[in-house]
């Protein structure tokens, strides 16, 4: 059973990497804090932008920088988002 689950994550995780590259090949931005383009946590294109730097974030990204820095600033340019 153990081993099942272990071959269907890294299943999983393939398809989400071939996603990625499917994706960053038709010319979708990376996420500037994850560096991916399909969010591992909510499955998601980076969709919010800062209005300073223009670099787009996915939601969840976004969230736990906030949490993390204690801040509402932009994690690369440091401007206010909200």
């Amino acid at each position: 059973m153990r081993f099942l689950r272990q071959k269907w994550r890294i299943i999983g995780g393939l398809k989400l990497f071939a996603t990625n590259v499917t994706l960053h090949s038709a010319g979708q931005v990376e996420c500037a804090t994850c560096y991916s383009i399909i969010s591992v946590m909510d499955v998601s294109c980076p969709r919010r932008p800062c209005r300073t730097c223009q670099k787009r974030f996915h939601a969840s990204c976004f969230y736990e920088w906030f949490k993390s820095s204690h801040s509402s600033s932009c994690p690369l340019c440091l401007s206010n988002i909200i």
